[in-house]
Order: C-alpha cells, then structure tokens, then sequence
C-alpha cells in the first residue's frame, strides 16, 4: 500500500509537468478572473520643443503722466480767470491773475529810484574821475545803486508773479478762487493735469516677475468690463530692482500714449 501511494503521486508530478511543457512559447496564461487581455488602440505622436505662453493678470490705477498742482506766489485778490475746467493750456500761458494796483505801485516807486541812483552814480563817477570826490563817497553811491537795482528786481519778480501761468501743457482740472477772492502766497489756485500720457504701477509676485522685461508690451483694459474688453497695448518701461518685503512683490510701470479709453483715476487690469 505504502509503494501504491509514492508510485500515484510521482505518476501525477509527471502529468503536470508535462501539461506544462506543451505549452507554444508565444502563448499567454489569459486570467480569466480579471476578463482577460484585451487589445489597446495606440497613437504614436512625434514630441516637438513648443513654447507655453503663461499669461498673469493683476490690477492697477491708471494715473496721468504729470499732476501739477499750481500755487499763488502772490497776495491780492483775483482780478482775471482765463481758463476753465477742462480747458487747454500749454506750459507759460496764463491760467488767472491777481490784481496788481500795488504792486504796480511798488513798481513804479522802484523804477524811479533805480533811475535816480543810476544818475546820481554817473555824476559822481565823472567827478572821481576828476578826484573832485573821495573814494569813499564814490563806493557809496556805487552801493546805494546796487540797493536800487536789486529792489527794483525784486518788485518786477513779484508783479510778473501775480500772473499765474501753467507749468506743464496739459488740461485745468480745476480752478479753486472765484473772481475777487483773496489768495494768499502758497495757497494752491488750479490744478493741471497732462493726460497724454498714461502711466500704471502694478505689484507682480516674485515667480512672476522673472520674466518681464523693460520695453515688453502687454494688455490692458477696463476692469469693469460687462462684454468683451477693447485692450490697449501698454509698454513696460519700469521694473523695481528690489521686492517689497513684506508682500514679495515687484513694482513695475505701464505707460501708455494717444489713446482715450484709458483715463486718469481709472482701474484697469494688466495682462
């Protein structure tokens, strides 16, 4: 019985390995458990180096080029407005003036005297000339003429002063004194603003900034759109050196010029 049992189980080690070896060399266990293999569609594309172009958009105040904001040198009350709100004006032309009675009259006073020191200094410049004066009386009325020269300077700086007169080319703002109101030496009596051209600072996060390049173009447009925006080409034209430390952040600067859809105080968004 013993032999029966060890003849019955190498007979059956035969069987499976024999089973085993008959298999072809190409042919594949199917797991039946798993549903088997079954064919895949395979589309072979050629991969080619292509840039990506990551676009980042922040916000932004547009802000005009240049805001004057024009002083009275000058006190007396206003006597003339020429310009207006929204009004043109080029640099040098006059935007109001105070009134100029006494300074007229200190004018006046002052040309007289310069006049007569002059004549005085001539009479005795001819008579030290001739040693019919001291040094000294002639070195006085040399300095009484130069008193004279510099009051007389003094009064046409303050008359020429009491025309205001714009800084800058650009649009008036605004105009602050009425006519025949009193202004002060410092008090401010227009603004002027140069609207030509358009400059936006942007802050632009440090993984960002590593790409924008001084004279880039880029977009920019209304952040209050409600269709499809018109974009205006704006040129990059300012990149901070450091980063804002507390927001890790780049300033940068669009400018933009002759263009209308962009204008100062509005918010707008940069691509």
């Amino acid at each position: 019985m013993k032999v029966y049992g060890v003849q019955l189980a190498i007979g059956l080690l035969v069987l499976m390995f024999a089973t085993g070896c008959s298999k072809g060399k190409d042919e594949k266990v199917v797991n039946v458990e798993n549903g088997g293999l079954r064919p895949t569609d395979v589309k072979v594309t050629t991969v080619d180096v292509k840039d990506i172009k990551d676009i980042y958009t922040v916000p932004g105040v547009a802000e005009a080029w240049e805001m004057v904001s024009v002083p009275s040198e000058t006190p007396g009350p206003v006597s003339w407005i020429g310009k207006a709100e929204g009004d043109n004006v080029k640099a040098g032309e006059a935007i109001l003036k105070i009134n100029t009675e006494s300074l007229t009259a200190t004018l006046n006073n002052a040309t007289v005297q310069l006049e007569a020191s002059r004549k005085n200094f001539n009479r005795m410049e001819n008579l030290y000339k001739q040693e019919a004066i001291s040094k000294k009386s002639f070195e006085d009325t040399q300095d009484a003429m130069a008193i004279s020269q510099v009051n007389y300077d003094l009064a046409l700086e303050q008359f020429n002063k009491a025309v205001i007169k714009s800084p800058i080319t650009g649009v008036v703002d605004d105009v602050l004194p009425k006519k025949g109101e009193y202004v002060s030496p410092g008090n401010i009596v227009a603004k002027v603003v140069d609207r030509r051209k358009i400059k936006i600072y942007v802050e632009v996060p440090e993984k960002d900034a590593q790409f924008l390049k001084i004279g880039q173009e880029v977009d920019v447009y209304p952040a209050d759109i409600t269709e499809i925006p018109q974009k205006i080409k704006g040129k990059i034209n300012f990149i901070s050196v450091n980063s804002n430390p507390k927001t890790l952040t780049y300033k940068a600067r669009i400018d933009l010029e002759n263009q209308t859809v962009i204008t100062p105080g509005r918010i707008v968004r940069v691509d």
